[in-house]
């Protein structure tokens, strides 16, 4: 069976994110291409989830995404989003119900977020939630463009603090806020890991529910690997707030020492709801490397100031020893971030970043023609499936970032 290697990051973008007051300016820009920065996506189609998913009955979709030329962007745009001839949008959307302990007035000075880009706060009579974001025509301003990582990057941080505050009730989980949100917005096609993952070009991604992480550990003879072992985790939703680790498979799938780094870290992170990988580095041209890591914080502002000081500090400052947060480095072995894709009814494993493009490049020449021509795409909505509308195109799909639950079929 084909083996899907090592997500990793290639680049000499060294900046980091604003995570701390004290972080310098960082470029959120990030593409997934070959040539620029080699992420080491296998795409071997073939490769399904290990340890026994297979196709199922799904819900029909409903609504559509589309891809729209906007100036020199393209955006992602929502089901059901009306026109918009200002620079910010608004909607009213359901995320929970409000807290009987507040007042209204304290709802809206507790629960309220105010940014130059993304708000939230209580609609009129205190039923649904405003949520403000940059319309298609706000995005055309480069100065929206170009702050959006950073912007997003404290809204998550705000939102995480608020629902910790019990903003929006016990029983909603704050990935699945974060979706809402998401999926209520319009944003630029090729940022899309930056939205749905907060990933930037450091290589720090939030681990989301559905995603798997892949740890592999080889031994060598006389310079030549003699042998090899795995295990597999997956990321799983965790009430109120944040995820957990749950590893996958049976026993005999964890074997020999990344069976032994699994339960470590299963250990080890069992009291940490929030969680990142920080991907393993190759810096071009040179033998610098950077072990993958993984992150765990009891608070979203902790997970910041630790992820903070690693990219400004080196992976010294992945330590333990501190209540508010817990690190792992994979120095023993690799570990790998898998998405999860159904194609044509067969669950995969894909390195996030992967385009629908690089997808059908890997079909058959004699199934090429006709996948192009009748390929569709179905995207997580709101607790269904909504259609991805697109151009049958390869510059096109090019375009369409794959995300963890994306559907894809062909005829």
């Amino acid at each position: 069976m084909g083996m899907l290697r090592q997500l990793t990051w290639k680049g000499h973008n060294r900046r980091v994110p604003a995570l701390v007051s004290d972080s310098p300016v960082f470029d959120y820009r990030f593409r997934i291409d070959g040539p620029k920065f080699l992420v080491g996506i296998s795409l071997f189609v073939g490769i399904t989830l290990l340890f026994g998913c297979h196709g199922r009955t799904s819900p029909s979709p409903i609504g559509q995404y589309w891809l729209k030329e906007n100036s020199s962007l393209t955006l992602l745009m929502p089901p059901g989003l009306q026109p918009s001839a200002g620079k910010t949008q608004i909607s009213e959307l359901s995320l929970g119900g409000f807290p009987n302990s507040f007042s209204p007035e304290e709802i809206i000075a507790y629960c309220s977020i105010h940014g130059p880009l993304f708000g939230l706060g209580p609609s009129t009579g205190h039923r649904r939630w405003t949520f403000q974001f940059p319309s298609a025509e706000g995005w055309s301003a480069p100065s929206a463009y170009e702050s959006a990582g950073n912007e997003w990057t404290s809204f998550l941080q705000q939102l995480a603090e608020r629902s910790s505050l019990g903003c929006f009730g016990k029983d909603v989980a704050l990935s699945v806020i974060q979706d809402r949100l998401v999926a209520a917005m319009p944003f630029p096609a090729d940022e899309a890991l930056i939205f749905y993952y907060s990933l930037g070009s450091f290589g720090v991604v939030d681990l989301h529910p559905g995603m798997q992480i892949k740890i592999e550990s080889s031994s060598t003879v006389a310079d030549r690997i003699a042998g090899s072992d795995q295990a597999l985790l997956t990321i799983q939703d965790r009430s109120p707030v944040g995820v957990s680790l749950v590893q996958s498979g049976s026993r005999r799938h964890s074997r020999g020492d990344a069976g032994a780094m699994a339960s470590n870290v299963l250990k080890t992170f069992a009291e940490y709801p929030f969680l990142r990988l920080i991907l393993a580095q190759e810096t071009p041209g040179t033998n610098q490397k950077r072990a993958a890591m993984l992150l765990g914080a009891r608070t979203r502002s902790a997970s910041d100031e630790l992820a903070g000081k690693i990219m400004r500090e080196g992976e010294r400052q992945c330590v333990q020893g501190s209540l508010e947060t817990a690190c792992f480095i994979f120095s023993d072995g690799t570990a790998s971030l898998l998405s999860t894709v159904t194609v044509n009814g067969q669950a995969t494993l894909y390195a996030p970043g992967v385009t629908l493009s690089q997808v059908i490049g890997t079909i058959r020449p004699t199934m090429y023609e006709r996948a192009m021509q009748t390929v569709t795409v179905e995207r997580p909505y709101l607790g269904n499936y909504a259609t991805i509308r697109f151009d049958r195109k390869r510059s096109e799909m090019s375009k369409l970032i794959l995300i963890n639950g994306d559907r894809i079929s062909w005829k």
